[in-house]
């Protein structure tokens, strides 16, 4: 077994690799295996998001160690697998989508636990499984002692990223010295990795060995956005539409420290306008309440300039009202007596009262970023006109675009000082709800 050739297929997620080997090399330590103070792990369980490569691990740590695999489909085959495990110096038994085996075969779990429990010769059987999600399996099942290892492999960093970038291109045969990776990173960013790669394919695919930045940002409009046409956006311009996302843009403007400005747009639906943030390292309530904010914008700027919004904002709304009730449910934003511990995966776990005092604390915040998302843009209806015209007038606005109408680099110095007179904005000062 070389190391060099360890997880070749897989680009990124270097301290997942390494802890996996770690955790191999133990298997062959004999003076480990005939420790018996010493108890190896009996199984690992990676979990997280769909497309992010938890089945392809498993695939390739089978080739990695070298061992005789068994695969578990329904609870007949996993007495099975542990059976013809058990004959061999050591050896893996696969599961992959545990929850469904479980959820699908009354008898699995039941069955599958005595099997856990059962494997008394140490370093002769790891169990290798996967899950969507954790909170989707009963807690006993994957206790120490079962499932020793919980893994997460979620959306890749942007460390990952470039790897990926890196290694899909290359298999391509493509150069990426050229690419401009680090705006592609910004622009992929919360992709998963089959996302990244079907980007690449599809921009190989149209562009061939002369694959440009450009090729990939077409890509990811495509895969992600699901823009399959090349119309003109001009066929679809509209000025209440450029008005919407103007002020959608330039709310976005303001917090550019923590949120960047990619494109706004028309298309056959109305229109968007595409950021994605800056620092992603370190979230926080700050980072919401800005999210919060230019969500409302485009709705707000239409009633600033029509005295009413379309029903194109209904989105909008939605998405800010959804944004506003998980800062109350999941962070305790408004109180930790509205923390709702099981809101995520299994049912909200709060009665009808509480439920409706979350409601009522979500529409103070609500009122409160309206009313400080009109003031701002009340403030900049020139520039929200400015960008609306632009955008009016070219179907589609860039960053780029964005430098030249307001003079100034948007990276690094105010726009104008009527636009951004404080680049630094937060809510400090804010009184929360």
């Amino acid at each position: 077994m070389k190391e060099q050739n360890l997880f070749a297929n897989i680009a990124g997620y270097d301290d997942i690799k390494k802890e996996l080997m770690t955790i191999f090399s133990w298997y062959q330590d004999k003076s480990l295996i005939e420790n018996k103070k010493i108890q190896l792990p009996t199984g690992i369980l990676f979990y997280g998001h769909p497309g992010n490569g938890k089945t392809l691990f498993i695939r390739e740590y089978v080739k990695a160690v070298n061992a005789t695999a068994f695969t578990v489909t329904d609870s007949k085959s996993i007495v099975n697998a542990f059976k013809n495990a058990r004959k061999e110096k050591f050896a893996l038994v696969l599961i992959d989508e545990i929850d469904l085996l479980i959820h699908k075969d009354a008898q699995a779990l039941r069955i599958l636990q005595n099997e856990l429990d059962g494997i008394n010769k140490k370093g002769q059987i790891l169990v290798l499984a996967t899950t969507n999600s954790r909170r989707d399996l009963p807690i006993a099942l994957i206790r120490p002692g079962r499932f020793d290892r919980l893994i997460e492999i979620d959306a890749p960093s942007d460390k990952d990223i470039e790897q990926l970038y890196n290694y899909y291109l290359k298999e391509l045969g493509i150069d990426a010295s050229h690419i401009d990776l680090t705006h592609m990173i910004d622009l992929t960013r919360h992709c998963s990795c089959v996302a990244v790669k079907a980007i690449c394919n599809d921009a190989f695919l149209r562009g061939k060995e002369n694959l440009t930045t450009k090729d990939l940002e077409k890509a990811y409009e495509r895969i992600i956005m699901e823009e399959y046409t090349n119309a003109n956006p001009l066929d679809y311009k509209n000025y209440r539409v450029a008005i919407h996302e103007a002020g959608h843009a330039i709310m976005a403007l303001r917090f550019r420290k923590d949120i960047k400005l990619y494109n706004a747009k028309f298309v056959k639906n109305g229109g968007y306008t595409r950021t994605y943030g800056v620092n992603e390292d370190y979230d926080s309530v700050e980072k919401r309440l800005e999210q919060i904010q230019i969500s409302l914008s485009g709705a707000i700027a239409e009633r600033i300039f029509f005295k009413r919004h379309d029903l194109g904002s209904v989105n909008d709304l939605q998405c800010s009202t959804n944004l506003i009730r998980r800062l109350v449910e999941r962070t305790g934003y408004s109180g930790l007596n509205l923390y709702v511990e099981n809101v995520f995966d299994m049912g909200r776990g709060d009665t009808e009262s509480h439920h409706l005092e979350c409601e009522k604390a979500a529409r103070r915040i609500l009122k409160k970023q309206s009313r400080l998302v009109r003031r701002y843009l009340k403030k900049h209806k020139g520039e929200i006109k400015a960008f609306a015209d632009l955008l009016y007038a070219k179907g589609e606005v860039t960053a780029e675009d964005v430098k030249t109408l307001f003079t100034k680099a948007i990276d690094n110095t105010p726009i104008s000082k009527s636009l951004l007179p404080n680049p630094a904005i937060g809510f400090a000062n804010e009184k929360r709800d």
